[in-house]
């Protein structure tokens, strides 16, 4: 395993290999898990709709800017998760689509980036391009995770500790909870606790 730098920025290039640990697969099924909005084990159109009320709801946002987060979702749903392939994804689809491509498409300069700056967008809800501590507690809320988790974690993606998260220190922890093997990364609950094994 490698050291981490509290100030280093690591590409997805820079990474070594996934190897499919049980650590990474217990990752990719907490991403499965928070995105499942009504928790019917399947990934739907459905879910990025409720996932989107919620963020506007919590947001308190204009009719404007509710638009851009209901299209923001559901493009998410279509580009990222496989939904221009399937109407529903299961975890097992989910979970081979990651491994064909975190080795491969999701390494290419922007790939996980643009994922990452998709889901960044929703959770900035004034819109200021900085993640305030209270919009990441709203983000906590809509992917059904206890708020008081998101103290810590939010901490941890802060890197240089100034109260907001920007753009690159959450696309830096996306980036690595999606390919690091660590279990020591201070990114390993960047979507809360992980679920338990299977």
């Amino acid at each position: 395993m490698y050291m981490y730098n509290k100030m280093q920025k690591m590409e997805p290039a820079d990474y070594p290999t996934v190897k499919f640990s049980e650590f990474w697969v217990r990752k990719m099924k907490t991403t499965f898990v928070r995105f499942d909005t009504d928790g019917d084990e399947l990934l739907t159109e459905h879910d990025f709709e409720l996932q989107a009320q919620r963020f506007i709801e919590y947001g308190n946002l204009s009719e404007d800017r509710a638009n851009g987060v209901r299209s923001n979702r559901l493009n998410a749903f279509k580009e990222h998760f496989g939904g221009k392939l399937k109407d529903a994804i299961t975890f097992e689809d989910f979970l081979a689509t990651v491994k064909k491509r975190v080795n491969g498409a999701l390494r290419e300069p922007g790939s996980l980036r643009t994922n990452a700056m998709s889901m960044f967008d929703s959770i900035d809800a004034n819109a200021d391009g900085w993640i305030g501590p209270e919009e990441h507690r709203a983000f906590f809320r809509c992917i059904g995770i206890s708020e008081d988790f998101s103290p810590d974690v939010f901490a941890k993606i802060d890197i240089n500790g100034d109260k907001v998260i920007s753009r690159d220190e959450f696309t830096t922890a996306f980036v690595d909870f999606v390919i690091s093997e660590d279990p020591d990364s201070p990114y390993t609950f960047f979507f809360g606790p992980l679920v338990a094994k299977n």
